[in-house]
């Protein structure tokens, strides 16, 4: 479905979760990139540095892309390959003033490089760690990653790069998964309602959350410093949507239907809590799950704290941005000719 360019097509609307906390956004364009200098096939994260140039990760053409504060294209670099600088399943670029561009892989590894897009270094967590989720970057030389333990269970766990574990007490959750013939694990995810684990990072701080329970832990160089709640009840899943997500089971050809069914038997009632958490230089943004996930066109309720732990009230967003720095958020949208563009745009809270 195209998104509209504009900034009423973004839908953003001021709302609020209680009456004495009203927050409003203003947003306004201000950079668009793509199509002219850079072909974009599938944007998966974006980064700002300390001087708000910007660095775009396509995972589909395994490469970063960085361009200045005013849109201009400076350099890309990147290529599919194992060998050093280049990308097996490329997935989020971070900056660093410690280390420099960092990129993470879906899996097991994370790739190092200068500012002028130099490689220094590559880590493979697989080495220590077997088997890896989602690795990430967590603030300084420290880096995030999904383990699995014995009874299946995914945990969160920070470590240094040098493959030490530095805090090993933040989140975990059980897979939803089925054994079927032969031994397969069947496992399957729907955002809305199959527990998942969050991860965010900018600037310094990290949030860390499970998106069925409303509470965000916020880390600074890999260590918990406060907890942010909301005394809120999820939503619960309407016939309509229960009736889609059993329809998506059935679907999966090469499941066997006792496979199936068990799934389907395990629809909980009540929705998840939380969509994404997103951290700028000032506020922690707490994306819920839609209230209504069969309409594209429903915003997402958007909870906004000061990072000190103040709430400060709920927008709404029709879309998830993929970064939200000190200044600014970047969105991925299509023009009119369905290319691929990221929008820059200024925003200002105000209560």
């Amino acid at each position: 479905m195209r998104i509209m360019i504009s900034i009423l097509m973004i839908f953003l609307i001021s709302a609020m979760l209680n009456a004495e906390n009203t927050i409003q956004m203003n947003l306004k364009k201000t950079v668009q990139v793509g199509k002219k200098d850079v072909t974009f096939y599938a944007i998966s994260s974006i980064c700002e540095d300390d001087e708000e140039n910007f660095y775009v990760m396509d995972y589909k053409a395994y490469k970063v892309y960085k361009f200045s504060p005013t849109g201009k294209f400076l350099t890309g670099f990147g290529q599919k390959g194992e060998g050093p600088g280049d990308f097996k399943m490329s997935a989020r670029v971070y900056f660093s003033k410690k280390l420099g561009i960092i990129v993470t892989e879906i899996m097991n590894e994370v790739s190092i490089f200068t500012r002028e897009a130099k490689f220094l270094k590559k880590i493979n967590l697989a080495a220590k760690f077997g088997h890896t989720f989602k690795v990430k970057y967590a603030g300084g030389a420290l880096f995030y990653a999904e383990l699995q333990k014995p009874d299946r269970r995914r945990h969160q766990v920070i470590v240094d790069q040098d493959l030490k574990i530095v805090n090993k007490d933040l989140l975990s959750r059980p897979d939803w998964e089925v054994v079927g013939n032969d031994e397969i694990r069947y496992t399957l995810s729907f955002p809305e309602f199959t527990p998942g684990l969050l991860f965010g990072y900018f600037n310094g701080y990290a949030a860390a959350a499970i998106t069925n329970k409303y509470e965000i832990l916020l880390l600074k160089e890999g260590k918990v410093i406060r907890k942010f709640k909301r005394n809120v009840s999820p939503d619960k899943i309407s016939s309509k949507e229960k009736d889609k997500f059993i329809k998506e089971i059935k679907d999966i050809k090469d499941w066997p239907p006792s496979v199936k069914n068990k799934f389907i038997d395990g629809i909980p009632k009540y929705k998840n809590f939380l969509r994404e958490i997103l951290i700028s230089r000032d506020y922690l943004f707490v994306f819920r799950v839609k209230e209504d996930t069969l309409k594209e066109e429903s915003p997402y309720p958007v909870d906004v704290f000061k990072l000190s732990g103040e709430y400060l009230g709920s927008i709404h967003l029709k879309e998830l941005p993929k970064l939200i720095s000190g200044r600014y958020m970047y969105f991925t949208e299509t023009d009119e000719e369905d290319d691929l563009v990221v929008v820059k745009y200024s925003y200002e809270l105000k209560k």
